[in-house]
């Protein structure tokens, strides 16, 4: 009792803390970008102030659309568990969206507790939950997350599903976590460097 109250009370001091840290932190981002700017040559300054304010808009559209997609599958996950019975669906619902910003390993580690819980109810309840939780996963995964992406980053749905399909095949898990990512950060740069290149040329 007195370890699971220490570990439920350590999880809501990181949780509350978290926010603040993590605004200091975005703080001190800043700060560095300004000293960087401050060292490149005025020529270069606007392009790249340009550049790294689009890098930023990409990366932030990208955690929304992660954070929605993850509060979608709660919501079809409650959803779910509320019709079949399950006890305590909506901490076990909140507990599958806080795994799911864990590619693959996250749902998984979701996928834990809700099979214990629906065991201890009712054993015959597991399949279900099973069966919940993978067509959640299956929506989520092959038909929310290409149209979200495409909406909050500009990227075309089935760009989307090749870049998980590859990244998979030749980076596994990391290459799923920084597929996207990667790509939109490239998808600037080139298309910086065209613009420039064809000012030059014309």
């Amino acid at each position: 009792m007195k370890n699971a109250f220490s570990v439920l009370s350590n999880f809501i001091i990181v949780v509350s803390t978290a926010p603040l840290l993590l605004y200091y932190m975005l703080m001190d981002d800043r700060a560095a970008v300004h000293k960087l700017l401050e060292r490149v040559p005025g020529r270069y300054k606007n392009g790249l102030k340009e550049t790294l304010q689009e890098m930023d808009k990409a990366l932030s559209g990208f955690i929304v659309g992660r954070v929605t997609l993850c509060l979608l599958l709660g919501g079809m996950v409650l959803a779910g568990f509320l019709l079949i019975g399950l006890p305590y669906p909506l901490v076990l619902a909140l507990v599958i969206a806080f795994m799911n910003m864990i590619p693959y390993i996250g749902q998984i580690l979701g996928l834990i507790p809700c099979v214990i819980v629906a065991f201890i109810d009712e054993p015959s309840s597991v399949i279900w939950v099973v069966v919940v939780i993978m067509l959640a996963q299956q929506i989520e995964g092959n038909i929310l997350s290409p149209y979200i992406y495409g909406r909050k980053l500009d990227v075309h749905p089935i760009t989307t599903l090749l870049l998980i399909l590859v990244s998979g095949t030749l980076g596994g898990i990391i290459g799923i976590m920084v597929a996207i990512p990667v790509y939109l950060l490239l998808k600037i740069i080139v298309i910086r460097i065209y613009n420039r290149w064809e000012k030059t040329v014309t």
